[in-house]
């Protein structure tokens, strides 16, 4: 009896050089202008809005109520309910006497 057993017998060697000399299974990333668009799609149109009344009075009266929910966005994305904003104190270096010459 030989120690040595027919290569059609033997499992395939499965070394950590072999799988690293194995080409990779997924194809190569694209990159730059050849990369496939995500969406192919033109972007949608928007809907036409219709046009207030005109006059002096809806003119000012409009301007106000956008101004106010623009800033009223604005405070909201700036300090949320659950946030309050922090004290601002000096830093200790910033104090009178504490700065370098």
């Amino acid at each position: 009896m030989s120690l040595s057993t027919p290569a059609a017998a033997q499992p395939p060697n499965t070394n950590v050089a072999d799988r690293k000399r194995k080409p990779p299974t997924s194809p190569p990333r694209q990159t730059g202008s050849a990369a496939p668009q995500l969406s192919a799609r033109p972007p949608a149109k928007r809907p036409r809005i219709a046009s207030p009344p005109s006059g002096p009075e809806s003119d000012t009266a409009s301007l106000k109520a956008v101004a106010a929910r623009f800033s009223f966005g604005l405070l909201q994305q700036t300090y949320p309910r659950s946030f309050s904003p922090p004290l601002v104190r000096p830093l200790p270096n910033e104090r009178d006497g504490d700065l370098p010459a």
